[in-house]
């Protein structure tokens, strides 16, 4: 969405609307910003472009990186770099380069989760919460993650089809603020068809009143205070933290 934002507001003064098809198609012909996050994940091959990268085979790498997988309480770990915080670490905000992580950050929320077990059911339950009209992960991405691979389309046909389901998301959740107050228009852009009017920027840093409140509720619980963390709070974190080794996986009963 930043990177979207960011191309909107530097066309806005060329013309009143942006067609969407024509703006998303000529942010992914820039190959090699968003190649090289995919290669130094290990996805692609220095002389490989993500523009030939069938969905299947893909689907095949991210396996591959991420075998053997399993872990208890439904929810698969594995060895190796291709995790959410190798993805996370590679986000360049406001920039295109972030457009294939896309289609991985799905396979590997796939990937986790195991629906053998109880607890990964619940999980996928929880992801799923408010599917159809969010991004849901039961409802909406797995039956696409199973349909592209079916279909085996190319990496910049589900790439465009994730970025402008990411707008529309964004438009539907301000919509839906707007019918509950007339008062609180959060959307950034303005839709009609297949144009875009950009209104304005997007703001970084939104959960970080969401991060003082929870610091605000170990300061009452006193587990921080102004030096840091306290005698109580680092109790609480090794006793976190013995729980997260005892249930890792290869750790004894």
């Amino acid at each position: 969405m930043n990177a979207v934002m960011d191309e909107l507001a530097a066309r806005h003064s060329e013309t009143a609307y942006i067609n969407a098809t024509t703006l998303i198609t000529e942010m992914l012909a820039r190959t090699d910003d968003i190649n090289a996050p995919l290669q130094e994940l290990g996805i692609l091959a220095a002389n490989e472009s993500y523009e030939n990268l069938p969905f299947q085979e893909l689907e095949r790498r991210v396996d591959r990186a991420t075998t053997p997988a399993s872990g208890p309480n439904g929810m698969r770990r594995w060895c190796g770099d291709l995790t959410e915080p190798s993805l996370r670490r590679l986000v360049v905000a406001g920039t295109v380069a972030v457009f294939g992580l896309l289609p991985v950050a799905w396979l590997l929320a796939r990937r986790r989760i195991d629906t053998t077990q109880t607890k990964g059911m619940e999980m996928l339950q929880a992801l799923s919460s408010q599917g159809w009209s969010r991004i849901g992960l039961q409802q909406t991405m797995l039956p696409l993650l199973q349909q592209w691979s079916r279909e085996n389309r190319t990496l910049p046909d589900i790439i465009f089809q994730l970025v402008r389901r990411t707008v529309e998301q964004h438009l539907r959740i301000a919509w839906s603020r707007l019918v509950t107050d007339p008062t609180k228009d959060v959307a950034l852009l303005i839709a009609d068809g297949d144009r875009w009017f950009f209104r304005k920027q997007f703001r970084h840093g939104r959960p970080a009143s969401r991060l003082r409140e929870t610091v605000g509720w170990l300061r009452q619980l006193g587990l921080v205070d102004r030096q840091g963390i306290t005698s109580a709070g680092r109790e609480v974190l090794c006793r976190g933290h013995k729980i997260l080794v005892d249930k890792a996986p290869g750790s004894s009963p």
